[in-house]
């Protein structure tokens, strides 16, 4: 019996050892896999990302040239709309039908218009204005819809809310000016 207890305790120290080994070779390969992982995969693919944007700012930038120093204006100087627009592209190119360039040119023109609208009704009521505080609501309308659009691109807002919010300033600003033309002044938005 003494024969077979040492043999089997030989087994269980073999066996123990063996599992020993195992774990860290286990561990090994968990590290091995992180740094595969983490730091070549994830440097190679933050590298082509940069490289994919630099073509995209590249190829697409000189489109918000028209509307660049008026965003600047709104989110101020360090902010970047092609970057913004990369990561909208990003998210949705997995989409079936979707189309980059169309996409694109759709955001383009639709901020363009927007600031566009903005800007000229705002100019048109600011000229007619008659009283310091009437250019100070006209301001006023200015600031909230300029916070609109930095709630969109902070994500804190969707575009269609953004699009309804953005529309009923205008339409306010409109309004104030057919007031000023008929010459009732300007009503404020919230008396409607």
């Amino acid at each position: 019996m003494d024969h077979i207890e040492m043999r089997f305790e030989a087994m269980v120290k073999a066996i123990e050892a063996l599992n020993s080994v195992c774990e860290g070779v286990s561990k090994r390969l968990g590290s091995l896999e992180t740094t595969v992982n983490d730091q070549i995969i994830g440097t190679l693919k933050r590298r082509l990302d940069e490289e994919m944007y630099e073509e995209f700012s590249a190829s697409h930038g000189p489109k918000f040239e028209p509307v660049m120093a008026d965003l600047k204006v709104i989110n101020g100087d360090d902010y970047d709309p092609i970057k913004t627009l990369w990561e909208d592209v990003k998210e949705n190119r997995s989409e079936e039908g979707f189309n980059e360039d169309e996409f694109i040119e759709s955001t383009v023109n639709g901020i363009a218009e927007k600031l566009a609208k903005l800007k000229g009704v705002a100019e048109e009521a600011k000229a007619e204005a008659e009283s310091p505080a009437e250019v100070a609501e006209i301001e006023n309308l200015e600031e909230k819809a300029e916070e609109i659009v930095e709630a969109v691109e902070e994500g804190k807002l969707d575009e269609e809310s953004a699009e309804d919010a953005l529309d009923n300033i205008e339409d306010s600003l409109e309004e104030y000016q057919k007031d000023l033309d008929k010459g009732e002044g300007g009503r404020r938005f919230w008396e409607e």
